[in-house]
């Protein structure tokens, strides 16, 4: 571990404002350091700064692009070398903001799931084919461009350029809205469905670009509180039997949830701090670079649309299968974070490679084992309830199974992309699509998709096997 001086502050700094010209040091390490202050003071290690600055959307790509650096450790250990450590009486020293970071991830599947609960009243009023066209409509495309637009997003937070990120979130968030508009119209003629499913495709990818907004500046809770009135309301209209007199009342729950969102989203965009001098940054090769991430979402969003979406007008088993996986999703983000922070403690505590190899291994196993534990909790709850309703079925057995398997792929696919391996996952999730087409015209199609997701999870569960042991990759 770097040495490091250490400043104990006898008395608070002077609060008096300097209006003169900047004298700090300009280099874009000086300014990383600064942004990271907080985190850098008061570290104990430079492990804490890695932490900080991964979860600030610093990546190994940015550290040797911007800063110079091989990756996110070698840029740490820099900052932690440079920046004195401050000492403060009273500081925190329980982990209650790594506490809170997990609970923050955990949080995630369950907000994923909370706005289905609308669905019920909406498809009483556009029919169940007009809901399933919006909604399959409205998630392919978030599901792509919310991925490339997080993407984009993180990179110019970790650079520093908060207030171009905001910008950015706010435009293409737009853009993203007027895609799913504009595709909407024609589908809806073509289809001959409702003509209000356009504003319910458009409605949900802006609450799926406000949502991603407010995850990005880690506020869930403010998404929480934001779905509250639609979650009550639409809770107790399912709960009562869905009484026609009730249903304008569900309704505008909905509209209510989806007006507060997108209020704190660009409460969120417009307190960002902002510049007279801005001056935009990002070139076209940036946006070449988020292309992989768009494309991966849409790949992985055509792979479980196709597998369920078929379900989703027969069969309540079937069309619920999906839930597990999307309420453990939280659990998928915490354990690849836990794997990365196991890999790096081992590193520093081993000395042959062969140890390392080892160690590694054993880390993957615990977090891969604790995912696919949430995810089939889950699963075997969906199952039992179902089946105490009389609504089981052998292929609905079959579809958990399939997600199972399925949430082990994307938890595989989180390290691999945390490594740069984009093009095996793009690969390995491609294919998975194609067998699925082909397979579906031999068997059944809840079998055709388990034996594609479990060729899935193998493909990029071989893809890191061939990384792991990589020392460069937790320098």
């Amino acid at each position: 571990m770097s040495q490091r001086s250490e400043f104990h502050p006898t008395s608070p700094p002077s609060t008096s404002a300097y209006t003169g010209p900047e004298r700090r040091a300009q280099s874009p390490l000086q300014r990383l350091a600064r942004q990271f202050d907080a985190a850098c003071t008061g570290a104990v290690d430079s492990l804490q700064v890695a932490a900080a600055l991964e979860s600030g959307g610093i990546t190994d790509r940015i550290a040797r692009d911007e800063y110079g650096f091989p990756d996110v450790f070698s840029l740490a250990e820099e900052l932690y070398r440079r920046v004195p450590r401050r000492l403060k009486p009273k500081m925190a020293r329980d982990g209650s903001s790594g506490r809170w970071r997990t609970l923050r991830e955990l949080s995630h599947g369950p907000l994923f799931v909370l706005p289905a609960l609308a669905y019920p009243a909406l498809s009483l009023t556009l029919g169940v084919w007009g809901l399933l066209v919006g909604l399959v409509l409205s998630t392919a495309v978030g599901w792509a461009w919310g991925l490339a637009l997080s993407w984009l997003a993180y990179r110019q937070i970790g650079r520093g350029l908060r207030e171009e990120a905001a910008r950015l979130l706010a435009r293409l968030s737009l853009l993203g809205v007027l895609v799913v508009a504009a595709l909407a119209l024609p589908l809806v003629h073509l289809l001959g469905v409702n003509p209000q499913v356009v504003f319910l495709a458009t409605g949900q990818m802006a609450y799926q670009m406000a949502a991603s907004v407010l995850l990005i500046y880690g506020l869930e809770l403010w998404l929480l509180l934001g779905l509250l009135p639609g979650v009550l309301v639409n809770g107790w209209y399912l709960l009562v039997g869905l009484p026609q007199a009730s249903r304008e009342l569900a309704l505008g729950a909905t509209l209510s949830a989806l007006f507060l969102v997108l209020m704190a989203a660009g409460y969120a965009l417009a307190k960002t701090p902002r510049s007279s001098r801005y001056t935009p940054t990002l070139k076209p090769g940036d946006f070449r670079a988020a292309l992989p991430f768009l494309l991966y979402g849409a790949l992985s969003a055509a792979l479980v649309l196709l597998g369920t979406a078929r379900y989703m007008l027969s069969g309540l088993d079937r069309s619920l299968s999906l839930l597990p996986l999307i309420l453990c999703m939280g659990v998928l983000e915490w354990q690849a974070r836990r794997f990365r922070e196991g890999s790096v403690e081992i590193l520093r505590r081993t000395r042959r490679m062969s140890e390392f190899v080892l160690g590694e291994r054993r880390v993957l196993l615990q977090t891969l084992g604790t995912a696919l534990l949430a995810v089939g909790l889950a699963s075997v709850a969906a199952g039992l309830g179902l089946a105490w309703l009389g609504q089981l079925t052998p292929e609905g057995v079959t579809m958990l199974m399939a997600h199972l398997a399925l949430a082990g792929a994307f938890f595989i696919n989180f390290l691999l992309l945390a490594r740069g391996r984009t093009a095996w996952v793009l690969l390995s999730v491609g294919g998975g699509l194609l067998l699925y087409g082909s397979l579906i015209w031999l068997f059944p199609p809840a079998l055709s998709y388990l034996l594609s997701t479990l060729a899935l999870f193998g493909a990029v569960l071989w893809g890191l096997r061939v990384s792991l042991g990589e020392v460069a990759q937790y320098r």
